[in-house]
This record gives structure tokens, C-alpha cells and sequence, in this order.
């Protein structure tokens, strides 16, 4: 025999919104989780400016010192 248990509508409103809020929890966990890897993303490409910054800053201090060498075999040709 299958009964069903009377509900009113105010019952399947709360059910309604029992169920939605369980589905609003688990779309704030995956934006955490989201956020979270956002942030260690925007961490990783911050630092590989830095790198990238120091390596630019590196190449200007070769091609100076490079175009002093430059300067220097000019005048001993000359």
C-alpha cells in the first residue's frame, strides 16, 4: 500500500528552500575554492614578474657593460 503523507504548502516550501539553500552552500564552496586558486595563481604570476623584472634588469646591465667593451675596441682600433 503506498501512502503519502499529507503536506501543506508551506511544507513544500520549506523543502523548496531547504533543498536551494544546500545548493547555494555547495556553489560558495566551489567559488572559495575557486578564490583560493585565483589567489595562488595572482601569487605565482606577481613573482614571475619580479623574475622576470630582475632578469630584464640584469640584460640592461650586460648590454651596458657590453657596449663599453664595444667602446673600448674602438678607440684601441683606432
Amino acid at each position: 500500500m503506498n501512502t503519502k503523507t499529507p503536506s501543506s504548502p508551506s511544507d513544500d516550501i520549506i523543502l523548496n528552500l531547504r533543498v536551494l539553500a544546500m545548493e547555494k552552500e555547495g556553489v560558495r564552496r566551489k567559488l572559495a575554492v575557486t578564490a583560493a586558486k585565483l589567489a595562488a595563481t595572482a601569487q605565482k604570476l606577481a613573482m614571475t614578474a619580479r623574475e622576470k623584472e630582475d632578469v630584464r634588469r640584469k640584460l640592461a646591465v650586460t648590454a651596458r657593460e657590453k657596449e663599453d667593451v664595444r667602446r673600448k675596441l674602438a678607440v684601441t682600433a683606432a
